[in-house]
Parts: C-alpha cells; sequence; structure tokens
C-alpha cells in the first residue's frame, strides 16, 4: 500500500510517495490500526506563539485560532513550522527508518 501526493521543496513541487513496509523489507505494515480522527492527547504549541497568547496579545482567539503551522516531511523525519515566527517548533528524526502512516481522511456518508 502507498499513497501519493503533491508537496513543495522549496519552491518546486515534488511527488512523493509514502510507502508502508517494515524496515526490514519484509512485508508490507498494515495502517488499518491507525485512526484518522483527532486523537491527539497533548497539544504542542510554538512558545513564541503561546507567551504572545499568555500575554493576551490577541484576546478573544483561542490557542486554535491563533497558531499557524506547517507540517511537512523533511529529509530526516517531520517537521512542524511556526508560520507566525518563522521557527522550528519540532523536527522529528526518524534515524532513516519509514513508518507506517493513515494519510486518509474521514468522509462523511454521503460525501
Amino acid at each position: 500500500m502507498y499513497h501519493r501526493g503533491w508537496v513543495t521543496w522549496g519552491k518546486v513541487w515534488q511527488r512523493w510517495e509514502v510507502h508502508n513496509f517494515d524496515p526490514g523489507g519484509q512485508e508490507e505494515m498494515s495502517t488499518e490500526s491507525i485512526p484518522n480522527t483527532n486523537e491527539i492527547k497533548m497539544f504542542m504549541h510554538c512558545q513564541l506563539c503561546a507567551d504572545e497568547f499568555e500575554n493576551h496579545e490577541h484576546p478573544g482567539e483561542s490557542m486554535r485560532t491563533f497558531t499557524k503551522y506547517e507540517v511537512g516531511y523533511t529529509k530526516q523525519g517531520l517537521q512542524v513550522w511556526c508560520i507566525r515566527h518563522e521557527k522550528n517548533v519540532m523536527h522529528i528524526d526518524f534515524e532513516g527508518y519509514q513508518h507506517p502512516a493513515n494519510m486518509t481522511r474521514y468522509l462523511e456518508p454521503g460525501t
């Protein structure tokens, strides 16, 4: 199983593929046990955004609507980037391993 799409790498659109297989190359890993619903248990935020929000610099806004992030694959793994401050929030190094990922979205009945 694999997923395909297009991403920007620098200023150039490039094709990506995510192949789901175990690092030993034995067999394909299943993504059936990985839900495509919001399963977040703890949120992470840009520290600069959190400081601004805590100082009430943007009244009436929630942290969810205030923050602006880009999330994407890098040569090392996966990175969360704060657009508002142009700073790294988190960069995960997969250490050369490929991990299974559910890249589907929930479809409402009738769509």
